[in-house]
């Protein structure tokens, strides 16, 4: 059915993974049935005559809070940790919770971010301003020659799978590049980390479920940390790998952990960190885990030492 819309020009909008991402990180795989029906589509328009181009533009929405951030991670949690994780009595917010979460939308405000990816045709190549397909050279190139063989049009299932999947690693790639890294993201990737790192297990949903008392970080080793981390970003973004929210941007560490602060989970019933005195507390395991995965498929465990690599799907 969506490569039959997509043959009549009607767009299509579809997230990477199927649904909404259950753990909080962005997607390091794309389910390919979806990114198979795009070949398809192509092959159907030039197979009538039809020379019309699909096009596909990758779109990453960025914020501080998602409503069903307690729901959707422990979904995860409880999908990956089978009988190892417990879900929340508090996970679905009651009347009380949406009654709060109103009366806080009239008080506070909080930004959500668009970034949009390069614009593509359905082999990964880039377009220019005549939505002409180029190669890494910059030469103009006819898509019709992918599904040439013998000089007919011909489908081929074999050769169009192995199109799919380079067009699911692209799209993966313009994902990873074009997320709005924002405080919330520093954050709440730094605590986790910190606190996971002294654990003597490398099991995260045995962690998440332990029995915490109080669990909290030194201010500043937190501030030094999330310096640290901040560092390897900037370098990130200077190459074009990631990009930064204005409130990282060009800013004081101070300026960055208060914004943070402030913004992490910004709606939820309870703050998910808050700094006492000299000391980052932790009031919610699972939600900080949740919005720590929101940089945990980026490599910082190859440049800072203190990184643990957690794998999240």
């Amino acid at each position: 059915m969506t490569s039959y819309s997509l043959t009549k020009g009607i767009n299509n909008i579809f997230f990477p993974g199927g649904t909404r991402s259950r753990s909080g990180a962005t997607e390091s795989k794309v389910k390919l049935g979806l990114i198979s029906s795009l070949i398809e589509a192509q092959r159907l328009n030039i197979e009538q005559g039809d020379h019309t181009k699909i096009i596909v533009v990758t779109m990453n929405v960025n914020y501080h809070f998602v409503l069903e951030a307690k729901a959707l991670i422990d979904q995860y949690l409880r999908h990956v940790g089978r009988e190892k994780h417990i879900i929340s009595r508090d996970s679905k917010p009651g009347f009380a919770g949406y009654v709060q979460l109103i009366r806080q939308l009239f008080n506070k405000e909080s930004e959500v971010y668009f970034s949009l990816g390069r614009v593509m045709d359905v082999f990964g190549n880039s377009l220019d301003e005549n939505a002409n397909s180029l190669d890494k050279f910059g030469n103009i190139i006819d898509i019709k020659d992918y599904f040439t063989t013998d000089g007919l049009i011909k489908a081929d299932p074999q050769r169009e799978s192995i199109y799919t999947r380079l067009l699911g690693e692209y799209v993966t790639k313009e994902y990873q590049k074009n997320q709005v890294v924002l405080s919330s993201n520093i954050l709440a990737y730094v605590a986790f980390q910190t606190l996971f790192g002294e654990y003597d297990s490398h099991d995260f949903v045995q962690f998440i479920n332990t029995k915490h008392n109080k669990p909290s970080i030194s201010y500043s080793l937190f501030k030094d940390r999330c310096l640290e981390v901040m560092d390897v970003l900037q370098s990130w973004a200077k190459e074009n790998l990631i990009i930064l929210a204005p409130e990282i941007q060009n800013s004081d560490i101070e300026d960055v952990i208060h914004h943070g602060l402030e913004h992490l989970g910004i709606y939820h019933k309870n703050m998910i960190l808050k700094k006492v005195d000299d000391m980052i507390f932790v009031q919610d395991m699972s939600l900080l885990f949740f919005y720590h995965n929101r940089l945990v498929n980026y490599s910082f465990d190859t440049v800072l030492p203190w990184v643990s690599k957690i794998k999240v799907e």
